[in-house]
């Protein structure tokens, strides 16, 4: 007697890993989209809590709290080009002069948070209508009012905030007034990729 053997033909293993290959096409790239737009949205969300515990600094401890991108990685210091795509600092002004001084951190407790991104194509751009020059710091008063350091000089918000965050074919937008508190705001969204200004 003649025993059958089973198994797969190979035309049966052939079309099995066609329609698999189809499959994995139309998949992959929609996961891409989905892990783009999460990252997106979760560096929103870290940056809006940022905004929002840089506000409860400035009431809780009666001072001028900042929050600004940071120059580079690894560094814990403000841009000079109001670049944020590195994360941001939020620290205390304790002395008025509008920057974070390292020395005084140890002796009066200026720097409140640092938030470092791991995902550099992470795009910023922070726009105010009337501003002619980059968007360089956000700030709050001890009474909660928000302003920005615009170029070289620091006013409370005449007119609102949008910081645009970009990841690959996505934005989303945070809109930030005077009084303060950050809202998402998706169809506020601008391009990212903006020559920059002094």
């Amino acid at each position: 007697m003649i025993k059958k053997t089973t198994g797969f033909t190979l035309i049966e293993l052939m079309v099995t890993i066609a329609v698999l290959a189809i499959i994995a096409g139309i998949g992959i790239p929609s996961m891409s989209n989905f892990i783009d737009n999460n990252r997106m949205n979760s560096a929103k969300d870290r940056l809006a809590a940022a905004i929002s515990l840089a506000r409860s600094d400035a009431i809780t401890n009666n001072t001028i709290t900042f929050i600004c991108g940071l120059k580079t990685a690894d560094a814990s210091e403000c841009s000079d080009t109001g670049e944020w795509k590195f994360g941001w600092m939020v620290f205390s002004d304790k002395n008025g002069n509008n920057k974070y001084d390292k020395k005084t951190d140890k002796d009066e407790g200026e720097l409140v948070r640092v938030d470092r991104l791991s995902d550099n194509s992470i795009q910023y751009a922070i726009h105010q209508e009337a501003a002619a020059k980059t968007v360089k710091a956000i700030y709050y008063r001890p009474n909660g009012l928000a302003g920005a350091k615009i170029g070289s000089d620091s006013a409370l918000l005449a007119k609102s905030l949008t910081i645009s965050i970009c990841k690959s074919s996505f934005k989303t937008a945070l809109s930030l007034g005077m009084i303060g508190s950050a809202m998402t705001k998706k169809d506020q969204a601008k391009d990212c990729v903006e020559e920059k200004k002094n």
